[in-house]
């Protein structure tokens, strides 16, 4: 936790973000839920102190957003290092030998019609759906965070709409297969 706030959030200004830690609370943190029959209910295996690399860490919108202008104005890492970290690989192994991955260093990376290059990656957890997307052609980003686990398919959509609403895009009737 010292290193990351040292290296990433404290260069960045995302003063609302850090790891979770089983019993500490988080001033104004959102209550998680999960989906039942009846209906949303709270989420009481919310803890993601277990996992720091697959999700531990706690954020909001905003701290994300100046993660973004972060990673874009240099702050963060060099060109050369973004550009690095934007490489689709090249898989080496069979069965998916010499086919390409669209994960990238930390990315999904696509490159689309409509926004040109996209840099993603979303996320579900016990009580959270998220998903956070960079336009770098556009110089938009968006964070949606939802506090309802197994939403990600309309926290995608309202990522997707937001996007197009910030570049100036027409609105669709349904994002479904774009």
């Amino acid at each position: 936790s010292d290193y990351i706030r040292a290296h990433v959030w404290g260069p960045a200004g995302m003063d609302h973000t850090s790891l979770e830690v089983e019993g500490v609370d988080v001033a104004n943190k959102a209550e998680l839920y999960r989906r039942t029959a009846r209906g949303p209910a709270p989420d009481f295996h919310d803890d993601a102190s277990v996992r720091y690399a697959g999700g531990g860490s706690q954020s909001t919108a905003a701290d994300l957003l100046r993660f973004a202008i972060a990673f874009e104005d240099e702050t963060l890492l060099t060109k050369t290092s973004m550009d690095r970290m934007q490489v689709i690989p090249l898989l080496a192994t069979p069965p998916a030998e010499g086919k390409r991955t669209p994960y990238a260093l930390g990315w999904m990376i696509y490159d689309s019609k409509d926004f040109g290059r996209i840099l993603t990656h979303d996320g579900g957890q016990s009580g959270t759906s998220t998903n956070f997307s960079v336009y770098p052609d556009h110089h938009v980003a968006v964070a949606v965070l939802c506090n309802l686990q197994d939403a990600g398919r309309p926290v995608l959509d309202v990522t997707i709409a937001l996007a197009r609403l910030a570049i100036g895009l027409p609105e669709l009737a349904s994002v479904e297969g774009n």
